[in-house]
C-alpha cells in the first residue's frame, strides 16, 4: 500500500481570536475536509501566531472536541508585530474521514481593564492541516 500525504488550507489570511467587541473570535473555529485519511498515521497543524504574550499555558487547540495541543506565546515586547511558525502533531484517529472542526480557545486576559476585555486577542493565519492518505 502506498501511503500518500495531503493538506487542507484552514486559513489563509488573518484571523483574530479574543474579543468580539475587537473584533476577534471566541472560540476561534472553521471546518476542514480530510477525505480519505488514514487514522493510524500521525497528523499535524502549522499556523502562524502573533500577539499571543506571556500567559501560561497559551491557547488550546481541538479538533472533532479532542485537545490536540497547545499554541504558546510569542512574545516580542514592546511590538507584538512579528509572526511565529508553530506546528502541533496530534494522532490521525482523531480527524474524520471527511468533515472536520477545528477550534483555538480564547486566552484570558491578564489584567482586563474594561467590562469588554475577557480575552487577550491575538492573530492567526496560515492554518493547514497535513495528513495520511491512502493511495487506494
Amino acid at each position: 500500500m502506498t501511503v500518500l500525504a495531503d493538506f487542507e488550507v484552514i486559513q489563509s489570511g488573518s484571523a483574530r481570536v479574543g474579543d468580539p467587541e475587537e473584533g476577534g473570535e471566541a472560540p476561534w473555529t472553521r471546518s476542514f475536509d480530510t477525505g480519505g485519511r488514514l487514522a493510524n498515521a500521525e497528523a499535524f497543524v502549522t499556523l502562524m501566531v502573533q500577539g499571543l504574550t506571556n500567559h501560561p499555558p497559551g491557547a488550546e487547540m481541538e479538533i472533532n472536541g479532542t485537545l490536540v495541543g497547545i499554541i504558546f506565546d510569542n512574545a516580542s515586547p514592546p511590538t507584538f508585530t512579528d509572526w511565529q511558525a508553530q506546528t502541533i502533531i496530534f494522532d490521525g484517529s482523531v480527524l474524520n474521514d471527511g468533515g472536520n472542526r477545528i477550534l483555538i480557545r480564547p486566552v484570558s486576559a491578564l489584567n482586563p481593564n474594561s467590562p469588554t476585555d475577557n480575552f487577550q486577542d491575538f492573530n492567526v493565519r496560515s492554518v493547514v492541516c497535513f495528513f495520511h492518505q491512502d493511495s487506494d
